[in-house]
């Protein structure tokens, strides 16, 4: 990983949190502030879960640089500035493409500013 990237990835604002699309109900966490529909998770108890269950991992290496976009366009991490908070995008920040697919789908509106090309490979933890 470069010293752009690391810079980049370990700022304050930038989350250490895990998204998956479907994490066990168990690990609902009553009592957070809620949105209609949004759920929340105790990710620090659901880690394991989640980490089993998705399907992908993304991978950094030398050559990913962070790219100015306007657009989702393939695996990776998109620096993405949501127009509302409080869905599942968190206000700016990196996310990845299938937590920006779904924000799309529930009708989250967001502006694209950066991406950082990943390679993928198969989640040997499932």
């Amino acid at each position: 990983m470069t010293d752009e990237l690391y810079k980049t990835l370990t700022a304050k604002n930038v989350k250490h949190r895990t998204h998956a699309d479907k994490l066990e109900p168990t690990y609902f966490t009553e009592g957070l502030p809620n949105r209609e529909g949004v759920k929340k998770f105790d990710l620090n108890k659901a880690y394991k879960y989640a980490m089993r269950n998705i399907p992908t991992l993304y991978g950094l290496d030398i050559t990913q640089r962070i790219t100015p976009t306007k657009k989702l366009n393939g695996s990776g991490l998109y620096y993405v500035e949501p127009y509302d908070k409080g869905g599942v995008l968190h206000g700016a920040n990196w996310y990845s493409l299938e937590i920006l697919q779904y924000a799309e789908e529930i009708g989250e509106y967001f502006k694209i500013k950066y991406v950082i090309n990943t390679t993928t490979r198969r989640n040997q933890f499932n």
